[in-house]
């Protein structure tokens, strides 16, 4: 909130002391927070846009006291999933190759390095331009991942969600995606144009702060973006 200058910024930074560097990826706008070595998830997303911080994707105490390794994907209970969560990948090692850095636009690739893994060589391209509003990403699964499942769960104004309950959240369809509200704060992810029919329910039950929704793709590279606007 207090680092601000106009332009996008992407770098690694152990923000939370577990030995593990995160990946960053920020504007004046968003402020995201990805786990290389847990399945290359974004783990944390912030609307920074207005005079308070809004968390919309992710749970800021998701390891539960502890029975977690720190930004690992919680299987049994379900927890927060994050978002550009690999199904049936969660726990895969990603490399990280920040291609630009700093700037109008900054441009990060995640490749899939598990080995024996179905998923590796999976590789998502992160995309942030100043003043944006929305992260972009390019898929590109492997040729024998076929189709490519990918989970969001979404809470938008996290803390506000703690304060009110779920009673607050508010769920529509939009074209090629679907957006959540939570008083001031909308969260929203769209796929490919006309992939509108390939977003379904996870097979796990919304749970927690959360909603979640999975998109399936048979595609050789698709897109998404994620975006949050707040009034």
């Amino acid at each position: 909130m207090n680092h601000k200058d106009g332009l996008a910024h992407a770098y690694l930074q152990d923000i939370d002391a577990d030995a593990e560097e995160e990946l960053i990826v920020k504007n004046d706008k968003l402020f995201a927070v990805f786990s290389s070595r847990w399945g290359g998830r974004l783990v944390a997303l912030f609307s920074v846009a207005g005079p308070k911080g809004k968390m919309v994707i992710g749970n800021p105490s998701d390891d539960w006291n502890w029975m977690e390794e720190l930004n690992r994907y919680m299987e049994v209970p379900p927890n927060h999933p994050g978002a550009l969560t690999d199904v049936g990948f969660e726990h895969d090692a990603y490399a990280v190759d920040i291609v630009a850095a700093d700037g109008p636009r900054v441009q990060i690739a995640l490749c899939n390095t598990q080995p024996h893994s179905n998923a590796y060589g999976l590789k998502k391209t992160l995309l942030l331009e100043q003043g944006d509003n929305a992260l972009h990403v390019i898929y590109e699964p492997p040729v024998n991942l076929c189709p490519c499942m990918v989970e969001f769960g979404f809470s938008p104004d996290y803390l506000c969600l703690l304060r009110c309950g779920r009673a607050l959240l508010r769920e529509s369809a939009m074209a090629q995606g679907w957006c959540w509200s939570a008083g001031a704060t909308r969260v929203w992810v769209r796929g490919n144009q006309g992939s509108a029919d390939l977003w379904s329910r996870p097979y796990q039950d919304d749970f927690g702060h959360i909603s979640c929704v999975r998109l399936c793709s048979s595609a050789r590279q698709f897109q998404i973006a994620i975006g949050v606007e707040t009034t």
